[in-house]
């Protein structure tokens, strides 16, 4: 039986992914990345994943 998940999780799930895509495309600006997290509320984990890719 397949477990239900919220909306919010799932819109977070979906947003992540499109901005990890986003992050390997040379010619998105963090600016835009940053405006579309806060849009979805999502604004904590893309930090983190900057940082992420900061640290790399």
């Amino acid at each position: 039986m397949k477990r239900k998940r919220d909306e919010k999780t799932v819109r977070a799930e979906y947003g992540l992914s499109i901005l990890r895509l986003c992050l390997n495309t040379s010619d998105f600006s963090i600016e835009k990345l940053k405006e579309y997290a806060e849009k979805l509320n999502i604004s904590k984990e893309v930090d983190d994943i900057l940082l992420e890719k900061e640290g790399r």
